[in-house]
């Protein structure tokens, strides 16, 4: 899946320290950006979401 080159506006929040560490060793092991594979998750999440509502 390529990048998007979409507009990126700062997001603040706070996570599980261990998901923070865990998703850093991954974004090495995969070579990719953190925020890259933070977005693919999130995405993730509103697709299921939206599929699970859209069968209502």
């Amino acid at each position: 899946m390529g990048i998007l080159h979409m507009s990126k506006k700062k997001f603040t929040t706070t996570l599980d320290e261990t998901l923070i560490k865990e998703i850093k060793k991954l974004a090495i092991d995969l070579g990719r950006p953190t925020n890259v594979l933070i977005e693919e998750g999130i995405r993730s999440v509103l697709n299921k979401y939206r599929q699970r509502d859209s069968r209502k």
